[in-house]
């Protein structure tokens, strides 16, 4: 009893020794490194401080600072915000960003739903924030917003990133502008609006004039999307169990994984289709043909990988872009003609073996050649070049002036073209004169020749 008594006295004294230290050394603040140059330092009120210079680390999960962060602070010298590093912080309501931030790393601010204000440093040239959301400026990708936030209608938001809202249940009445051409996979997971079953349509979710999500479990085995419809976004129908789709006239933008994995039989886009990203209808492998309109301008990479029952791809004019990969399949689909339009090809994007029908002069012919792809030539007129622009590149540089320089010090002997290109004052040869006005136009003293 004695020895219990004892006992009790002494945990008394150190209970009241405690409360009579200062609270930091009861329970000093959180503390580490989260780059190479970087520290961050939080208190016991979750007000978390990241210091230093240069780029944040990326993290599996979330920071080391854990889900307790309530005002965040950023500062100056930290270039960027790794990947997942604020993925769940439930807790906070603040975050400042300073102008130093290039890049912000993907799921940066996943399910930090109770946000009140985002701060972006006026002198930033990378992000901004507008009515509650954070906008990389360039791109026009919005990456998440406040409590409260509206999505700029301003043409200044053109896409939505992945996870951008998902789980804020509070958001239970988005709406979008005109000016957003995509939405990232569960952009809006989640969310009040999401959740409410009065939202749904036989299956289908739409918000505004875009198909968000879809259980396919409910959803016809011929599907109708609703007309008026202009994009659906990423996964909004993957894995769809019907075999046919009817996709509306006036449909621009079909996003990535959109269509992965569906089981359609038949495949036609609409006219108006302008944009299918990464693997939209990828390994969607039953359709035996699909055919592109005068609108379609990107197939992006893996766009019909694993498209396994294709045998007729039909391209148009105004195609700019096919992706990495875009039309690798284990068929056959006979000699694809490429558009003279096209500006880029990525590697693989057609079978090995391939035999591509290419057009003189064109960007195609060129990759053809590079690539070792078996082609046949068809004719095509010379694209019209710029006066000046001696290499025919589409701009006029320094390298264009110094060619017409040595033409005029007759070190080289020009072509008809050359001639017809490098003489800007048609006297009909090139002279020192030409080669100066080009270098002008180079240099940017002047605006064209």
């Amino acid at each position: 009893m004695r020895k219990l008594r004892t006992r009790i006295a002494l945990l008394i004294s150190l209970l009241m020794l405690a409360a009579l230290l200062p609270t930091g050394i009861v329970a000093s603040a959180e503390e580490g490194t989260c780059g190479e140059n970087l520290t961050w330092a939080m208190d016991d009120d979750g007000a978390l401080i990241i210091s230093g210079a240069g780029e944040m680390s990326d993290f599996m999960f979330r920071g080391p600072w854990g889900y307790a962060p309530k005002t965040v602070v950023i500062e100056e010298g930290v270039t960027s915000i790794g990947k997942n590093a604020f993925d769940t912080s439930w807790a906070m309501t603040s975050i400042s960003i300073p102008s130093t931030v290039t890049s912000v790393g993907e799921n940066a601010f996943y399910k930090c739903y109770s946000l009140e204000t985002i701060t972006v440093a006026s002198g930033s040239k990378y992000y901004h924030e507008k009515d509650g959301c954070l906008i990389e400026t360039k791109t026009g990708r919005l990456l998440t917003g406040a409590q409260g936030f509206k999505i700029p209608d301003d043409g200044s938001v053109t896409s939505i990133a992945n996870d951008a809202f998902a789980y804020f249940e509070w958001l239970t009445d988005p709406s979008l502008p005109d000016s957003i051409t995509s939405i990232g996979e569960d952009a809006f997971d989640r969310t009040g609006y999401a959740k409410n079953d009065d939202n749904w349509e036989d299956g289908a979710l739409y918000l505004g004039k875009w198909l968000i999500d879809t259980d396919s479990s409910y959803l016809s085995k011929q599907y109708e999307v609703k007309p008026g419809t202009v994009g659906l976004a990423s996964k909004a129908l993957i894995y769809y169990r019907g075999t046919q789709i009817v996709l509306p006239a006036g449909l621009k933008y079909i996003c990535a994984y959109a269509l992965e994995g569906a089981k359609l039989t038949s495949l036609e886009l609409p006219e108006s289709v302008e944009v299918i990203e990464m693997w939209a209808f990828g390994y969607s492998n039953q359709f035996p043909s699909v055919s592109f309109g005068s609108n379609v301008k990107i197939i992006d990479e893996y766009a019909f990988y694993g498209c396994n029952a294709l045998s007729s791809i039909t391209f148009s004019e105004g195609l700019k872009f096919i992706g990495q990969d875009a039309f690798y399949t284990s068929g056959s689909y006979g000699k694809p003609t490429i558009p003279f339009s096209v500006e880029f090809i990525g590697k693989n994007a057609f079978n090995s073996g391939v035999t591509l029908r290419v057009y003189e002069y064109s960007y195609a012919l060129r990759y053809a050649t590079e690539n070792e792809i078996n082609y046949e030539l068809l004719p095509h007129d010379p694209p019209a070049i710029a006066k000046g622009d001696m290499d025919g590149d589409g701009e006029i540089t320094v390298a264009d002036a110094l060619k017409a320089l040595r033409i005029a010090a007759k070190l080289v002997e020009p072509t008809e073209q050359d001639i017809a290109i490098g003489d800007t004052d048609g006297d009909g040869e090139i002279t020192v004169a030409d080669a100066l006005k080009i270098l002008r136009v180079a240099a940017k003293l002047i605006d064209k020749i």
